[in-house]
């Protein structure tokens, strides 16, 4: 970070500054570099400034405040500037003229490839090969079975997985017990990843892995990077959903970095090697067997969660973009209070409340509620005789034993699509597009756009039994989705090839 710093101080020489995004990350940068010496700052930015106030003499303000100020470089110091970049060009907030730059930037790249041959000379000698598993959120865990078949294949020693916590728009939560205890039951070994003495992420170089399973491409500290850990291991991630937005709506740059500096990512489909090639920009290193999640319809169910298994099941998913930043996908704003409602007023039927697991913070951050509020309205649906709240991953077994989804998420509408029950879809107007495998999978969906059009249909479907696009879902089933015997026996086999 130091070299960026110094390069960034180069740039902006006689150039006034403005530091968007004042969250953790700033402070720790505020507190080791001398950036009121190295930079002219003419105001740090962030959407938490909603009067103005000063920092150290430094006047802070709002996003809608950048219009009245006058200065060339805005610096945006959060692994997801391009997200936040949008967001300030899509609301016109800046003056003419003023050009981004972010904390990212760097003078020298890393030479990956070499790095990963290298790498892959060194494995082929050894007698076991080292694999780690890293985890932010349970709730995205889907190598469950990819990692008890490897545990038990002797050509690899299986370390226990690292638990990191979410580090997000400069805050930190710590996920590590709960992840634990979610493992525990799973009879898989984890270990906690954070430093505490020092308060910071354990390096993963200090267990010495050989090929490394990352979980999803955000909250990496540049240490834990893909870029970073490809001079000791190989990077390796399978998607922790089903991707359906288009190309342009996917992914922001630091995301596509990761994708691109991954030794290999395990994409869903033959059609997603094509739209990963195009919306990453990724070239030799993409491999498709099927998806990891999709293998969990293979197995029986295990545990039947439901209050009330004899009732017609309702599974109600809400997504976490609330407001205008991100994908724009989220509902809940408009709709949580009418569906906790539709739960209490109609017993005849059984609901699980799925939340996407980032919601809790996203209601928090909107000021749609506040902690305790939230947490009051999920014991709410806890409370009641014919619903509960399931937030934690391996959720297969309620998809397998429900009998319809409600939802305005983008993954769950492919991952809920094979067991052919209805899906009820809640539209947004300005909601991020979806990509050709979505619009062609969008057809076997029912569409609400008010809560009034998704009570009708529920009750229609559960009611009168009136599910007309049964057959277009078995038709699209068979025509766009990609199976395999087992993803995980073609990717070990895969994977022994290569480094035999």
């Amino acid at each position: 970070m130091e070299n960026n710093i110094k390069f960034l101080s180069k740039k902006c020489k006689n150039k006034k500054v403005v530091f968007y995004c004042i969250g953790k990350l700033f402070e720790e940068l505020w507190q080791k570099f001398d950036l009121k010496n190295n930079f002219k700052i003419e105001a740090l930015c962030d959407m938490k400034f909603d009067k103005r106030s000063y920092k150290d003499g430094i006047l802070c303000v709002s996003p809608q405040e950048l219009k009245n100020l006058c200065f060339d470089y805005l610096i945006i110091v959060s692994p997801d500037f391009d997200i936040k970049e949008k967001y300030l060009k899509n609301n016109a907030f800046l003056p003419k003229n003023v050009r981004f730059l972010n904390t990212e930037m760097k003078k020298v790249k890393i030479n990956i490839e070499k790095n990963y041959k290298n790498i892959l000379k060194k494995i082929k000698t050894k007698e076991k090969i080292n694999l780690l598993f890293v985890c932010e959120q349970n709730e995205k865990w889907c190598y469950s079975e990819l990692y008890n078949k490897l545990k038990n294949n002797n050509r690899f020693n299986i370390l226990p997985v690292l638990l990191f916590p979410i580090i997000s728009k400069g805050e930190i939560i710590f996920t590590q017990n709960e992840n634990k205890n979610f493992f525990d039951k799973l009879n898989i070994e984890s270990k906690d990843g954070w430093d505490y003495q020092n308060n910071k992420v354990i390096d993963i170089e200090t267990f010495k892995p050989d090929i490394v399973f990352y979980q999803q491409p955000w909250y990496l500290n540049n240490t834990n990077h893909p870029k970073n850990v490809s001079k000791y291991a190989l990077t390796i991630m399978a998607p922790y959903g089903y991707t359906t937005l288009s190309e342009k709506e996917w992914g922001s740059k630091s995301v596509k970095e990761v994708y691109q500096s991954l030794w290999l990512f395990l994409a869903e489909s033959p059609y997603h090697i094509k739209f990963y090639k195009k919306a990453a920009n990724m070239k030799n290193n993409l491999a498709t067997f099927g998806s990891l999640k999709l293998d969990n319809y293979r197995k029986s169910v295990e545990k039947n969660l439901w209050k009330k298994p004899e009732n017609f099941k309702i599974i109600y998913a809400p997504h976490h973009s609330l407001g205008n930043d991100g994908l724009r996908m989220a509902t809940f704003e408009d709709n949580y209070e009418k569906f906790l409602n539709f739960a209490k007023n109609n017993q005849q039927y059984s609901f699980i409340f799925k939340p996407h697991p980032m919601l809790k913070t996203a209601v928090v951050e909107h000021n749609l509620m506040t902690l305790d509020e939230y947490m009051n309205y999920l014991k709410q649906w806890d409370d009641l005789d014919n619903s509960l709240v399931y937030d934690k991953g391996e959720y297969f077994d309620i998809f397998k034993t429900s009998d319809i989804l409600i939802t305005d998420c983008s993954s769950f509408l492919a991952e809920y699509f094979p067991t052919k029950k209805p899906i009820i879809f809640i539209n947004r107007k300005d909601r991020a597009a979806f990509d050709d495998f979505g619009n062609k999978i969008k057809k076997g969906f029912y569409e609400a756009n008010a809560f009034d059009e998704i009570e009708t249909l529920a009750k229609e479907i559960c009611e009168n039994n009136n599910d007309y696009l049964l057959k277009t879902r078995q038709d699209i089933l068979k025509k766009y989705f990609y199976f395999k015997e087992s993803t995980c026996d073609e990717f070990i086999k895969f994977l022994n090839k290569l480094i035999c």
